[in-house]
């Protein structure tokens, strides 16, 4: 039954029994009890609706049939053969009856046919049942808070209460209470076993800016993981870096550290976001793709704002051919940035694909050397020297003296 289990599902969310122990606040009770909470969920629950759609039904249903065939052969004899259609409804042709005796047969059998037919429709009511119940509690709970949720009408449906006061004051939901988890879960604790021992992990928030009132934040903030983790019983998301994606990080923050005081980084913002797969920004040619991070170099004083699409990622299985739809898509962004809205917005659009594979290890590249790769195929040596940084940064190497940050030219 999918009402069912979508209620199930939401039941399960709401009590947050999918997740690691939490060990504050009503979870706690919530996780001492939970098998209790699991047993009802899974059994109790589908067995109390269908008990109690059974007790309406009994065993009404059997012996209301057996009445439906005997009044039915009854009709096909006194009053005629094809009196009862195959489906079982009367035929519309002895609606109106030549005597009173048949009329008796046909209202007796309209009427026990139509009490079937409710009995019947039981599973579908079960369902209407589990949909109510899954609208009702949806309205006051959203992403971990219990909190209501705007409802509008097409037409004005709502009375409020006036007792003739000069100064009247209402609200949405003056009746009712709300709990945002990001002003009560301010100790955030669970418990993980691992091969040492029971390891207790606890969050303490000790400050933050939240929307004031019964208003939901819209935005979602994310600390990376430098590396992934392998807890047992316990996920991640978004998951960690992988090796290239921290080794990135590593080298930008190193970079910046270094050299944000220099001329040419003087009057520049930078901003660094990592691009979660299927959620954040991705490109599609004949297959889609997601870099992993984005990068934007903004200058207060010219006002341009260029922004880098970045994907460390290792060529020695797909090579270049392998690589193509990713190649391409990077390429074309630079084509993007002489579009008239990003020329008006003053952004200027690149992407380079970063790897730590070495040149005579990547399939199918042939002659090609890293300079040939670079300008080709906007593929950049990942090395450790970092100097690949210059050139995502746009960084002018012919003027190593006074270098300077060069962005394409925007009209």
């Amino acid at each position: 039954m999918a009402a069912l289990e979508k209620f199930q599902a939401f039941l399960r969310e709401l009590f947050q029994l999918d997740l690691a122990d939490l060990d504050f606040g009503i979870y706690r009770l919530l996780h001492i009890k939970h098998d209790e909470i699991a047993d009802f969920l899974n059994e109790q629950l589908p067995r109390r609706v269908m008990e109690a759609f059974e007790r309406m039904a009994g065993d009404a249903a059997g012996t209301l049939k057996a009445e439906i065939d005997e009044l039915a052969a009854k009709i096909r004899e006194d009053v005629a053969d094809d009196a009862i259609l195959e489906t079982g409804a009367i035929n519309p042709d002895f609606q109106l009856p030549a005597t009173k005796a048949a009329k008796r047969l046909l209202i007796q059998y309209a009427e026990k046919w139509e009490k079937l037919k409710f009995i019947q429709a039981s599973e579908t009511e079960q369902n209407d049942v589990f949909n109510h119940l899954y609208a009702f509690f949806s309205r006051y709970y959203d992403n971990g808070d219990f909190i209501p949720r705007r409802r509008y009408g097409a037409r004005e449906a709502y009375a409020v209460p006036y007792n003739g006061e000069e100064t009247l004051f209402h609200w949405a939901n003056r009746d009712q209470h709300y709990v945002k988890t990001g002003e009560r879960f301010r100790d955030y604790a669970f418990t993980v076993d691992t091969p040492e021992g029971a390891c207790h992990i606890r969050f303490c928030l000790t400050d933050a800016n939240l929307p004031p009132g019964n208003t939901k934040g819209e935005y979602r903030y994310f600390f990376p993981l430098p590396a992934d983790l392998d807890i047992e019983g316990v996920s991640f998301s978004p998951p960690g870096l992988n090796p290239a994606e921290s080794l990135f990080m590593e080298h930008v923050h190193d970079f910046w550290e270094n050299r944000h005081n220099e001329p040419c980084f003087r009057n520049i913002e930078i901003y660094l976001l990592r691009n979660l797969p299927g959620a954040g920004i991705g490109f599609y040619r004949h297959s889609g793709f997601f870099p992993d991070f984005i990068l934007w170099i903004k200058n207060k004083i010219a006002k341009t704002t260029q922004v880098v699409f970045i994907d460390p990622h290792g060529m020695h299985h797909g090579g270049l051919s392998g690589n193509q739809d990713k190649i391409q898509a990077m390429k074309a962004l630079e084509n993007l940035s002489a579009e008239k809205a990003f020329q008006k917005k003053r952004i200027a659009l690149k992407g380079y694909i970063l790897t730590e594979t070495r040149i005579e290890d990547i399939p199918d590249v042939e002659l090609n050397d890293w300079k040939t790769l670079r300008e080709n195929c906007n593929i950049l040596q990942q090395d450790t020297e970092k100097a690949y940084l210059n050139i995502v940064f746009g960084v002018d190497l012919l003027n190593p003296v006074s270098a300077s940050i060069v962005l394409p030219t925007l009209t």
